[in-house]
């Protein structure tokens, strides 16, 4: 062919098209620009890692990038999810970030460490909490090791007298439910616990007498009307009879 003066030669140009590549043994994808991913890039609605040079990963490791965990699996995806190793259990977000500290997943609150993993038994952190085996923080009446707890909404123990479902019971420092029947002073007054935990209201009588706890659960001295009747109970809460 002859080309005239005003002709124009295009040059083929090596452009590359977007998507994967296999060279060398070696897989690559390239962005919407032409360029080689490098780092991780959301594919498809999945998560993979590329190397420095673009291939994508091929070995299962850990990466730290912008100040986050990522577990990269053998297959370059990020992990999502639960994951456990010899350490213990991880959860990786929907972005593939490992999780620290206070979590709710799927309707559990679970507490992990620095390190991802989740706590297990009892931690102390302002009052003592439980996770079981699983991470779940123990909220409400659990038992641990045969004791019966009560853990409040922030997961806490609950200790000495609290009120539970319009019922007052008592714990003692440990958190225990008490178990046996018993009398408790308590910043100057006495209580009567039931072996069930709950703490007497009402009348209530021994070898003594007839004593009567309010509605507090506090045992009554000295003069006191009720339900419309007058009476003296002693020092020691047993009601005056006779002269």
């Amino acid at each position: 062919k002859t080309f005239k003066e005003n002709d124009v030669i295009e040059e083929k140009k090596d452009e590359k098209v977007q998507g994967w590549s296999i060279e060398d043994g070696k897989t690559y994808y390239v962005d919407e620009i032409g360029h080689r991913v490098i780092g991780i890039k959301k594919i498809n609605n999945e998560y993979y890692y590329f190397e420095n040079d673009g291939s994508l990963c091929c070995t299962q490791k850990w990466k730290y990038i912008d100040n986050q965990w990522y577990l990269v699996k053998a297959n370059g995806m990020l992990k999502i999810g639960w994951y456990h190793n010899e350490e213990g259990w991880h959860y990786f977000n929907s972005e593939g970030q490992m999780l620290t500290g206070w979590q709710e997943i799927d309707g559990n609150t679970y507490l992990f460490t620095d390190k991802g993993v989740i706590t297990t038994g009892w931690r102390n952190q302002n009052g003592w909490r439980y996770f079981n085996e699983q991470g779940h923080m123990y909220l409400g009446w659990k038992y641990v090791s045969g004791e019966k707890y009560y853990f409040n909404y922030r997961g806490y123990i609950t200790i000495g007298i609290n009120e539970i479902g319009n019922e007052l019971y008592y714990f003692n420092e440990q958190g225990h439910l008490n178990k046996q029947e018993k009398w408790r002073k308590i910043n100057g007054e006495w209580y009567f616990i039931k072996s069930d935990g709950r703490l007497k209201i009402g009348w209530y009588h021994n070898e003594e007498g007839w004593h009567y706890f309010n509605s507090e659960g506090q045992m009554l001295t000295g003069w006191q009307e009720i339900n419309g009747n007058t009476y003296l109970f002693t020092d020691k809460g047993i009601i005056t009879t006779g002269w």
